[in-house]
């Protein structure tokens, strides 16, 4: 069992609209956590800790990417 450790950004259209926005895939992660938790911090960084069944590595990772505009 595993999750994906494929990234995508989410941009919104010429008018502002996130739902009409287009999706880009990002580069990968390093693995792919499932049942994990995260958050957008205030200064736009993505935090994620935990997750199960992560891939083929069975050691403990926090990673924080950071999104830009």
């Amino acid at each position: 069992m595993s999750g994906s450790n494929r990234w995508y950004r989410l941009a919104p259209s010429a008018n502002g609209s996130y739902s009409a926005g287009t999706w880009t895939q990002l580069a990968n992660g390093p693995n792919s956590p499932l049942y994990f938790a995260c958050g957008v911090l205030r200064d736009g960084r993505v935090f994620i800790a935990g997750g199960e069944y992560n891939g083929t590595s069975a050691q403990v990772e926090l990673a924080a990417a950071e999104i830009s505009a």
